[in-house]
């Protein structure tokens, strides 16, 4: 995948990930959001799922366990 929706993509997947670079983006298995993998500096890497608005919907391995951190504040 190329274009904006590419470049917003890995955008917000670097950020997600406080930095590194981004990878190819690639449609989700839905076909409605977004994946990037980004290689962090210290050469690990982590698969980021971006929804259709660019919003983080789960880190791979070397994220979050697979979910979003919980929302500050909460109980978890």
């Amino acid at each position: 995948m190329t274009g904006d929706d590419a470049e917003k993509a890995k955008a917000a997947a670097v950020a997600a990930v406080g930095g590194g670079t981004a990878g190819n983006v690639t449609t989700d298995y839905f076909g409605k959001g977004y994946e990037v993998t980004v290689t962090k500096s210290d050469g690990s890497t982590v698969e980021v799922h971006l929804d259709s608005s660019f919003q983080v919907m789960q880190h791979g391995p070397g994220g979050w366990g697979g979910w979003p951190p919980p929302p500050s504040g909460s109980a978890n």
